[in-house]
C-alpha cells in the first residue's frame, strides 16, 4: 500500500514537473506582468465555480507578501461560490469587475476547459475596461480565441480535472515566488 502511495505521488510530481517546464517562458512573462500590475494598480483573480482554489490561493499569496516592510498589495478574489451568490448568473464577475476595476489593474482567469460562460463574460468586459488579462486555460480554447494583443497566455495542456487543478495551483505558487522576486528580489524559503 506504502509503495503504491509513494508511486502516485511521484508520477504526479513528474506531470506537474514536465508541464510547467514547457511554460517557462510563458511563466516568466506573466510573472513580470504580475509584478508591473502590483507596483501600479490591483489584481483581480477569478475562477469557475469548480475551480476556485486556483484563484483563491493566488489571493491568499498575494496578500501574505504583505509586511510592515511592503506596502499593501491590493488583490481582490472574484467568485461566484460565497453563499451561492451569482452562481445562475453569468454575468455576476463581470459585475463584480466593472463595479472594483480601475486603471492599471490586471485580471487573472484560472480556467479548467477555457468554455466556461462566466469566465469568457468577465474576459470581455475586462477588454471593454482596457484591462490586460493574464488567461490561464487549456491552449486552443474558446478563452484562448478571445484573448487581444495586451493580454497573456499560459497555455495547458488538456488533463482531468484534478490533475489541472492541482497544475494551477502549483502555477500560481510560482507566479506569487517570481513576482515577489521581481518586485523585492527576494523570496522566501
Amino acid at each position: 500500500m506504502f509503495e503504491h502511495i509513494v508511486t502516485h505521488f511521484n508520477n504526479q510530481i513528474d506531470t506537474a514537473s514536465m508541464n510547467t517546464e514547457s511554460l517557462t517562458p510563458f511563466i516568466a512573462e506573466c510573472a513580470i506582468l504580475l509584478a508591473q500590475t502590483l507596483n501600479q494598480g490591483s489584481i483581480y483573480s477569478c475562477t469557475s465555480c469548480d475551480n476556485f482554489v486556483a484563484g483563491f490561493e493566488l489571493n491568499r499569496l498575494l496578500l501574505s507578501l504583505n509586511s510592515d516592510e511592503r506596502p499593501s498589495l491590493p488583490s481582490i478574489f472574484l467568485n461566484l461560490n460565497q453563499l451561492n451568490i451569482g452562481r445562475n448568473n453569468p454575468y455576476s464577475l463581470s459585475s463584480q469587475l466593472q463595479h472594483l476595476a480601475k486603471p492599471n489593474d490586471l485580471l487573472v482567469i484560472f480556467s479548467l476547459t477555457g468554455k466556461e460562460e462566466e469566465l469568457a463574460h468577465c474576459l470581455t468586459d475586462s477588454q471593454q475596461l482596457n484591462l490586460p488579462c493574464l488567461l490561464i486555460a487549456p491552449n486552443n480554447s474558446p478563452l484562448t480565441q478571445l484573448l487581444e494583443d495586451k493580454d497573456s497566455l499560459i497555455p495547458l495542456p488538456e488533463l482531468k480535472q484534478k490533475p489541472q487543478i492541482q497544475l494551477q495551483l502549483s502555477l500560481a505558487h510560482l507566479l506569487i515566488e517570481l513576482a515577489e522576486f521581481n518586485l523585492f528580489g527576494i523570496t522566501e524559503t
